[in-house]
């Protein structure tokens, strides 16, 4: 496993601590107007250049960090699911079937997987165990999956084709604190359908997987 660092930095600031564990959402390009998407960027860039210039104790900081990304993650999050307009290319069965098919691969090999659920214009996932930096790992997962969707929706790639990127460029990650917010980032997870008003429990919908291990979380 290659060792890595406890932070890294994108277009935002991103934690994680080697042993984290994280409810992560990507949604499609386009399902967001741009303008929201850095409203809420440069809000939160804001409260992190807040907290480093304040004179708190390293745990304090560390504290307060942490709960400036929770902050962000669901504010993005209720934005997502009250948007109605963009691309709904993961409601195509073959294409979530990528999307999951993808994931699953991954689970052993890149990290440990608990939960998914592929929604029309987003997925939602929590991982942990990771073996590289998160940001490669997801770079790796939409790099893939969006070309083999976009050879469904487009056809078979060649030299010069334009197409429109398929994956919102930055992704949301949210660092889970303890056992409580890891049982709440479960239940968001698998739930989304029901929460959406699609189907009345999370086992009908058939692109919600969730660990066996884990199950007892919704009993």
């Amino acid at each position: 496993m290659k060792k890595h660092k406890d932070s890294y930095i994108r277009n935002v600031p991103h934690l994680q601590p080697q042993n984290g564990v994280f409810a992560i959402t990507i949604c499609l390009s386009g399902t967001l107007p741009k303008s929201k998407i850095e409203i809420l960027k440069d809000e939160r860039t804001l409260k992190i250049a807040h907290i480093k210039q304040s004179s708190l104790s390293p745990k304090e900081e560390k504290i307060a960090l942490i709960k400036v990304h929770q902050l962000y993650f669901n504010k993005f999050d209720d934005l997502l699911d009250n948007e109605t307009s963009g691309p709904t290319w993961l409601k195509r069965n073959e294409i979530a079937k990528i999307i999951a098919e993808s994931l699953h691969f991954r689970d052993g090999k890149d990290f440990k997987l608990v939960c998914y659920c592929v929604m029309s214009n987003h997925i939602h996932l929590v991982i942990y165990q990771c073996k590289q930096q998160l940001f490669e790992i997801l770079r790796n997962f939409k790099s893939y999956t969006s070309l083999m969707s976009n050879n469904l929706i487009y056809g078979k790639f060649k030299k010069g084709d334009g197409r429109p990127n398929f994956w919102l460029h930055e992704s949301y990650d949210h660092l889970i604190r303890n056992r409580k917010d890891f049982y709440h980032q479960v239940q968001y997870t698998v739930n989304n359908p029901v929460k959406a008003n699609l189907v009345k429990s999370w086992q009908e919908w058939n692109f919600t997987y969730l660990r066996d291990e884990y199950k007892y979380i919704l009993e």
